[in-house]
């Protein structure tokens, strides 16, 4: 069985994944992670990783079965994706979440924190944005 657009499933698969990554509406998660985060590996294998492991998540969800060559994807990724497999084979990954935790595809993004400062002599204004970024 297998999420498609043309399949009962897909709404419900839609939604779960539009609900797990936290308002991510680009299905096209390679690319999605690509051109937000060029300039930083991490936050991109991070982004790979949380979409990868939303659409394991959904496709059990929205009842489409299990994905198929989930395990070996996993195997290939530095996340657990949570793929069906017997108890206690959990692999060891660079990052891991417990079963219940999904964080949100957003706290990747770094927060941005504008200034204005006024010029004493010219009365012009310049503006500073500060990027401060942190992920838990």
């Amino acid at each position: 069985m297998a999420c498609t657009p043309q399949s009962a499933q897909w709404d419900a698969y839609s939604q779960c994944l539009l609900d797990c990554t936290c308002g991510v509406s680009d299905l096209n998660y390679m690319d999605y992670c690509r051109e937000r985060f060029v300039m930083n590996v991490t936050r991109h294998d991070l982004c790979l990783c949380l979409t990868t492991r939303c659409m394991v998540r959904c496709f059990q969800e929205a009842g489409c079965g299990e994905l198929s060559g989930c395990i070996a994807l996993e195997q290939q990724m530095p996340c657990n994706l949570n793929c069906p497999r017997a108890i206690g084979t959990e692999p060891s990954k660079r990052w891991a979440w417990a079963l219940d935790e999904w964080p949100c595809i957003s706290s990747l993004e770094p927060a941005e924190a504008t200034t204005r400062l006024q010029q004493q002599d010219s009365g012009t204004t310049l503006i500073v944005s500060l990027g401060v970024a942190g992920f838990v």
